[in-house]
């Protein structure tokens, strides 16, 4: 597994949140919700993907020998440095894992809404 991985992984992701989707229809909000419960297991993935390279991508560098002689606190510091695209990768698929949860959890208000809406006026 790589960060290419990951990159596709993140992109598919960002895809689907940045859908546009007309609140007033409850048909196209119903579809944007079942595109985010789909997208929320390859986020998963990707999270777990991401610690999974973090992780790895760690203990490569604290095994290297030029990084032996440095303290523990300057190794973690440059070892975090090198990491820095598996760390972001780490953040990354936390937040869009975090923006499919709220966005499932607002699309439900809508749709409750509507339906609300709908019982209101008779429909």
């Amino acid at each position: 597994m790589s960060l290419l991985t990951l990159k596709k992984l993140t992109d598919e992701i960002s895809r689907c949140l940045s859908l546009k989707v007309d609140r007033d229809n409850g048909d196209e909000v119903t579809a944007i919700l079942q595109e985010f419960i789909l997208i929320q297991d390859t986020a998963s993935y990707a999270m777990g993907l991401a610690s999974m390279v973090y992780a790895e991508k760690m203990a490569e560098l604290y095994e290297d020998e030029k990084y032996s002689k440095l303290s523990a606190t300057d190794k973690k510091m440059v070892c975090q440095g090198r990491a820095s695209k598996e760390i972001y990768f780490v953040t990354l698929t936390e937040r869009l894992s975090r923006s499919i949860s709220h966005g499932i959890d607002g699309y439900r208000s809508i749709l409750s809404d509507l339906k609300e809406q709908r019982r209101n006026h008779g429909v």
